[in-house]
């Protein structure tokens, strides 16, 4: 009997010279290993997890203005997200960001986004690093209840 390789269902992902992915297996969290990364490999730092029933990603920024005005990127995070999902579903699917972060697919969370920054970052003060960071459970976009 031959031996059957098992290929990935997702290629690894490629991404633009500035960005650097690091993939962790299922049972990592992207977000809290992007905040671990984010000092040392800075901005483009893509942390995505291999797992099947979660989309789940951390991206590592350099904001260049006060944290106050820097957090605003987390909306930006969020509509990306959204538009991301839109252009994954069918016509008609309800795709919502509840506020403030949280994201539904025909009336029901899928999930959400969180963003981190420095502790000890004043409101007045540009932080070194943010990271962005989204779970999204995967479910159907046929435009049937999740």
């Amino acid at each position: 009997m031959p031996l059957q390789t098992r290929t990935p269902i997702a290629p690894e992902l490629t991404l633009p010279p500035l960005y650097t992915a690091v993939r962790l297996r299922e049972l990592g969290d992207a977000f809290a290993h992007a905040v671990a990364l984010a000092p040392k490999q800075g901005a483009g730092t893509l942390v995505h997890v291999g797992r099947f029933d979660l989309a789940e990603f951390a991206l590592v920024l350099e904001p260049e203005e006060p944290l106050r005005q820097a957090r605003r990127v987390f909306y930006a995070g969020m509509a990306a997200l959204a538009d991301a999902l839109t252009a994954q579903a069918q016509p008609e699917t309800a795709i919502a960001i509840d506020w403030p972060d949280s994201i539904s697919v025909n009336g029901g969370m899928v999930g959400g986004g969180r963003l981190a920054w420095p502790q000890r970052v004043g409101e007045d003060e540009t932080p070194p690093w943010l990271v962005f960071g989204a779970m999204i459970r995967t479910v159907s976009m046929t435009g049937a209840e999740p």
